[in-house]
């Protein structure tokens, strides 16, 4: 645990010195903090000894007020983000950059009228792949997400669940002993 608070205490330093204006704070173990009105909640977690560790970092966008996560296989250096917001992609791309991690995949839990999300700009930009609820037939999306198919990343399985109310596709997604809703802190 000391040893991953060390790391969590470099990335601050290295992100710190590299990016002033458009840094995150992260820490390991839940810490939280703030810096330029960004806010980031970073751990590793692993779900059974033996398998590969999944890397999680929450991120808020404060102009939208929307959190944004991330996780990544630490074997394969895979990533997804999970509901990217347009307007933070700067900062998106520099925490993978930081973290030596590669974009494969954004998945969205609804089609967004409170943001714009940064799929297709990501897609664009990195030649990541769109998921998003099937049931919403977006023409962009490269991964239709229906409920009892999970979704495979490296070593992370992500479960999703169909959660109508916030929108009638909404869903939410499982990742271990993780809910991320969308929308609300993960």
């Amino acid at each position: 645990m000391a040893s991953q608070f060390a790391d969590g205490a470099r990335l601050l330093g290295t992100l710190a010195n590299r990016q002033r204006d458009k840094r995150c704070d992260a820490a390991l173990s839940c810490e939280r903090g703030e810096v330029n009105g960004t806010i980031a909640r970073a751990e590793a977690f692993q779900a059974v000894a033996g398998q590969p560790t999944t890397i999680f970092r929450q991120l808020f966008e404060p102009v939208s007020s929307t959190y944004t996560c991330l996780l990544a296989c630490e074997t394969t250096g895979q990533a997804m983000l999970i509901d990217p917001v347009v307007n933070a992609i700067d900062r998106d791309l520099h925490m993978l950059q930081s973290l030596r991690l590669t974009l494969a995949l954004t998945l969205d839990t609804h089609i967004h009228a409170d943001h714009i999300t940064a799929a297709l700009h990501l897609k664009q930009r990195l030649g990541s792949r769109i998921a998003a609820p099937a049931i919403d037939r977006l023409p962009c999306v490269d991964v239709g997400i229906e409920e009892g198919t999970p979704l495979q990343l490296g070593g992370i399985t992500v479960d999703p669940l169909h959660t109508p109310g916030h929108t009638d596709g909404h869903f939410a997604y499982r990742c271990d002993d993780r809910l991320f809703s969308g929308d609300a802190p993960c």
